[in-house]
């Protein structure tokens, strides 16, 4: 029975066997009964998680309802429509930003065929860049970047496909930089994170970085990033990521 307790369940059902063994002058009697009393336990807070995912679920679902569907081979910065043609600007200061490779096309340019962006971009100066499409595509603009003076980040083998454990293999160092570069670039300098579409892998750590390092409950940080970028989220496994994080910070809410 212990072998397959979760080690978070273990500690506190132990601890409800513990009392029963010591209360009970009938040994025997006081094991099957406690025993009976831990399995109840664990099944109860399976139960429990269960029922809150699925709450999640329904209210993430019903915040991503009408999704803005972006047109064949196009990504949202190249686009005419003025609700996700601009980065996304995030957190309670607007600093950490969401967009595309569109995105980083126009800061490399300073926004010359754009001029929404350059006014975005007066407003809200990238200091640095996280890649979250693999350390090959930071590489490929690495001389770019360093021209113009910015510091960047790719994450190695970050790809976008069902069941990839994104925030495993990369929140921790996407974290790390994200918090490392506001600070050097406070208080007006922004972090810029972008994928190829800005809508799974970049959105997801954002949405991450919200929910950890801003303490936003879950609900509150997708609806704050798909209130500006209603496009986000269509890989499912990513949201059950996002949600298995918030139970663990207990922000699921």
């Amino acid at each position: 029975l212990l072998a397959v307790v979760k080690r978070s369940e273990l500690k506190s059902a132990s601890c409800v066997f513990t009392v029963v063994f010591i209360m009970s002058d009938r040994k025997e009697l006081a094991v099957v009964l406690g025993m009976s009393m831990m399995l109840a336990f664990v099944y109860h807070r399976k139960q429990q998680r269960a029922w809150v995912r699925a709450r999640l679920r329904a209210k993430l679902a019903e915040i991503m309802a009408n999704r803005i569907p972006l047109p064949r081979n196009k990504l949202a910065s190249e686009t005419d429509d003025e609700r996700i043609n601009l980065p996304a600007s995030l957190g309670s200061e607007g600093r950490l930003q969401l967009g595309d490779l569109g995105t980083v096309a126009d800061l490399l340019d300073d926004g010359a065929d754009s001029p929404r962006f350059r006014r975005h971009l007066e407003r809200h100066p990238i200091e640095a860049v996280l890649v979250c499409m693999g350390s090959d595509a930071a590489a490929a603009v690495a001389k770019d970047f360093e021209k113009r003076k910015l510091t960047y980040l790719g994450l190695k083998g970050c790809v976008d496909e069902e069941g990839y454990p994104l925030l495993e293999l990369h929140f921790k160092t996407s974290c790390a930089f994200i918090q490392a570069q506001l600070a050097a670039a406070a208080p007006n300098g922004c972090v810029l994170v972008h994928c190829k579409e800005g809508k799974n892998r970049s959105a997801t750590i954002c949405v991450a970085y919200l929910v950890a390092q801003e303490r936003m409950p879950l609900t509150q940080a997708v609806l704050h990033v798909w209130s500006q970028r209603p496009i986000v989220l269509d890989n499912q496994s990513f949201v059950e990521q996002l949600i298995d994080l918030a139970l663990a910070e207990g922000l699921a809410s």
